[in-house]
């Protein structure tokens, strides 16, 4: 199997657990929200951007020539839909505000700890949402280099897998619960952050692709 195949797979993944997430909101069922019921359960807001999110690197696995119509369509809208949400979710955690973004949702969002506004997500969550939004619109603009790729799948791996040891390692702050700043990542959105930069990190060193 070819690193672009592995790349697709992971981002279909990424779609499949974002959909089912938000089906577990809206039905209560927590074990789709949260890996165990006692645990930290995945934002709305961030179930939605990981169904952007799988859809931008689906894309981004094929040649800026093959799809070009619809290549130049998903990776110019979902990209800004991620920019949208977690940009603005951003600017709030930074400079203290609730944006409104928050309250993506069809149900009443509760949390098992108080959070600093109720549906914000992790602030490493958006800062790793909006570096798969940047390296979508930047292969729409002028193909980014394997460099670009190899970075930027980096960061967001390591963004995962550093907070799949806070919860290994029980230290709150290595999955970036920061009192007054940012809510704790979920675990499963750990992995998932951890897969998602495997992808784009495939995406750039496949041979084939002439990065």
């Amino acid at each position: 199997m070819n690193k672009l195949k592995i790349s697709r797979i992971i981002a279909g993944l990424s779609v499949t657990v974002g959909l089912m997430v938000m089906v577990g909101w809206y039905f209560d069922i927590v074990i789709l929200t949260s890996i165990l019921p006692q645990m930290i359960r995945m934002k709305v807001a961030t179930a939605l951007c990981f169904v952007f999110s799988g859809i931008i690197i689906y894309f981004l696995s094929f040649e800026k020539e093959e799809k070009k119509e619809i290549n130049q369509i998903v990776l110019t809208v979902f990209p800004m839909l991620l920019v949208l949400i977690m940009g603005t979710l951003f600017l709030g955690s930074v400079f203290g505000f609730q944006t409104g973004m928050e309250n993506i949702s069809f149900f009443d969002i509760h949390e098992l700890k108080t959070p600093i506004f109720q549906g914000r997500p992790s602030v490493l969550s958006m800062i790793s949402f909006l570096l798969i939004a940047f390296i979508g619109l930047l292969f729409n603009i002028n193909k980014p280099s394997k460099n670009t790729f190899t970075v930027i799948g980096l960061i967001v791996a390591t963004i995962g897998l550093v907070g799949v040891l806070g919860y290994i390692t029980h230290i709150p702050f290595l999955y970036y619960e920061i009192a007054g700043f940012s809510n704790a990542i979920a675990l499963h959105t750990t992995i998932l952050f951890s897969f998602l930069g495997l992808s784009i990190f495939l995406i750039g060193n496949e041979k084939n692709n002439n990065l």
